[in-house]
């Protein structure tokens, strides 16, 4: 023969004839640890699962900032040739008109050498003439 015993929870459990009372409480005290067991087996699930989509959710966008990166590289690739390439030419000009610069300052100075020397024979004759001027009054 067997006997029906209602516990807190939905569950029932048969249990013996014959079955003592401590015999009871015992089963009952069991099938307490058990269901909180369950409980708390579901809430570290519940937890379980909320961390694996939020750990989930990070992958995906890091992966999604990852291809963005990925696709951005080519782009800031291409730009810094193309500045490496304008650098390079400006260095070039640079070079170009620093040396156009050097020959344009030796005409400046050869044509100020030349300004200088006609100046005095300029200055020169002013004093040749001034002196025949002279001499032909007295």
């Amino acid at each position: 023969m067997w006997k029906y015993m209602e516990v807190e929870s939905r569950d029932t459990t048969l249990l013996p004839a014959g079955t003592t009372e401590k015999e009871e409480n015992q089963v009952m005290l069991l099938q307490e640890k058990v269901e909180s067991i369950q409980k708390q087996l579901e809430e570290e699930k519940e937890v379980y699962e909320q961390a694996m989509k939020k750990y989930e959710e990070e992958i995906l966008q890091q992966k999604e900032q990852l291809i963005q990166k990925e696709n951005t590289i080519p782009i800031l690739q291409n730009k810094l040739n193309e500045e490496i390439q304008k650098s390079s030419s400006l260095m070039k000009e640079k070079g170009v008109n620093q040396k156009e610069k050097e020959e344009l300052q030796i005409t400046i100075d050869d044509l100020q050498q030349e300004l200088d020397e006609l100046q005095q024979v300029k200055d020169h004759k002013e004093v040749s003439v001034q002196c025949d001027y002279t001499i032909t009054q007295l």
